[in-house]
């Protein structure tokens, strides 16, 4: 499973911007061979999941709340096994819902459909898969087209070591890097960069507790450029809800509108 959040996305005239919504050195060996990186990536999964957790999932449904600007509001993301996303944010007048549905992603205000649905560009699609699909990148970093390389160990500012690995698209050109806990393989931080210039955006996990048999972070904090732009507290978690796959797609209702309109 993978955590709630999304991009600072310019929106239409018609939506607001907002984020929906990561002791001494250890030596490291010289040479980090291909089957050391699979053996820590298998610890990563370990810890996350007990080995039969995810053969049992087929949906799960994250609710809590998301502060930023000052201001606190409640969201709610749908996951499915299958790769589909629902995300719905609802702010003090209206409610926003983005998805995926498999192909495509769409984005629309709740009980607007005069305003009509926003396909989202390929890059905030790809943002929004990254951030908050049942699988992390990680998990399965052929899904988005990464190459993966381990960096070594590193010391974080509470003296505690960490696994470092970097995930890099040469087709989308977007860097993960990601840090693991060396002791109990939990990812602790996310930072995320569209292309090599960008500044990345780094989000951080705590507060683990297991549901279901999964490890999942209570507390998300997203920092861009040292400034914190929101904080994710998950409030309750409920798996197989039984959600059927037109939760998932664009109302009928809605026409599109073009992608053109987004920038």
């Amino acid at each position: 499973m993978n955590f709630p959040y999304n991009s600072n996305l310019r929106m239409t005239s018609h939506f607001r911007t907002i984020i929906f919504f990561l002791f001494s050195a250890i030596a490291v060996q010289a040479q980090f061979s291909s089957s050391d990186l699979q053996d820590l990536l298998n610890r990563y999964r370990q810890a996350r999941a007990e080995s039969s957790a995810f053969l049992n999932i087929r949906s799960v449904a994250i609710i809590g709340e998301i502060q930023q600007g000052g201001q606190t509001y409640s969201f709610e993301l749908n996951q499915k096994d299958t790769g589909e996303i629902r995300y719905t944010l609802t702010l003090d007048e209206e409610t926003i819902i983005q998805v995926h549905d498999g192909h495509d992603g769409w984005r629309w205000i709740s009980g607007r459909p005069e305003l009509g649905a926003n396909l989202l560009t390929d890059a905030q699609l790809r943002f929004f898969r990254l951030n908050n699909s049942f699988h992390t990148p990680l998990d399965r970093p052929q899904l988005y087209d990464f190459d993966v390389r381990y960096l070594g160990v590193e010391i974080n500012d509470k003296s505690e070591p960490e696994h470092h690995v970097q995930l890099s698209s040469e087709r989308f050109g977007d860097t993960v890097d990601v840090w693991i806990d060396a002791i109990d393989f939990l990812e602790k931080r996310r930072s995320y960069r569209p292309n090599e210039e960008a500044e990345p955006l780094v989000t951080t996990f705590s507060d683990y507790r297991k549901v279901d048999g999964i490890y999942t972070p209570y507390t998300m904090e997203s920092v861009f450029k040292d400034k914190q732009l929101a904080r994710i507290n998950i409030t309750k978690i409920r798996r197989n809800t039984g959600m059927l796959s037109f939760y998932f797609t664009k109302p009928s209702t809605y026409q599109k509108v073009s992608k053109e309109d987004l920038n």
